[in-house]
């Protein structure tokens, strides 16, 4: 009987235990290198994430600090307008006499603000001014280095610029409520027409003047 039994229990473990231990020896190494290949993804996705999020934070550090050096431009120097290359088109055909008078009422034109009217355009300031569209246009071209509708949004700018270091109200107001003060249509064109003269957002620009005036 003693002996029956060491056979069997030899028995039973060759043929029963030792393959189920090997089994679960097997599924245990296959969990393991499962384990470690999902742990090696994620330590590679949390790397590039790190890496990537350093180069957003570096960006917007430089961003912001040219948004800095920008906006101190704009506060220092009165004339914020940004030097633009535009086809000069030659100003024979105008007399000195008419390009002067063209010029003469142009000033005055700057001076009373009438830039800020949101439905003005070539040919309507061209009959302001009692002369004709293309004559303008040239004088515009030749005297002030830009198109008219570029010269137009640029005198907006400025006008913008110097009341919102100057004015307090007007600091609160919303983008939109700016944009049609100073004759913009709409608060986009408005925008971009501010960062393609100064380089920063009106945004921003009143969040710095808010910052140097409290």
């Amino acid at each position: 009987l003693q002996n029956n039994h060491l056979i069997l229990n030899e028995t039973i473990h060759k043929k029963y235990d030792t393959p189920i231990l090997l089994a679960e020896k097997q599924q245990i190494i296959t969990t393991l290198n499962k384990q470690q290949k999902l742990n090696t993804y994620v330590i590679w996705a949390l790397l590039t994430l790190t890496f990537l999020g350093v180069i957003l934070i570096i960006r917007g550090y430089i961003k912001q600090r040219n948004y800095k050096k920008r906006f101190k431009t704009i506060v220092q120097e009165r004339n914020v307008l940004s030097e633009k290359n535009y086809a000069i088109e030659e100003n024979a055909t105008i007399s000195d006499h008419i390009n002067d008078a063209i010029l003469e009422a142009l000033t005055e034109f700057e001076k009373s603000n009438g830039f800020l009217r949101n439905d003005i355009t070539l040919n309507s300031l061209a009959q302001q001014l009692n002369t004709n569209s293309n004559y303008l246009s040239k004088t515009i071209n030749y005297q002030k280095k830009k198109n008219f509708s570029t010269y137009i949004s640029d005198l907006r700018i400025e006008y913008c610029i110097d009341k919102i270091k100057k004015d307090a109200t007007f600091r609160k107001y919303s983008i939109k409520g700016i944009s049609e003060e100073i004759g913009f249509n709409n608060s986009e064109s408005f925008s971009k027409a501010f960062y393609k003269s100064t380089g920063i957002y009106p945004s921003y620009f009143i969040k710095e003047i808010d910052k140097e005036y409290n």
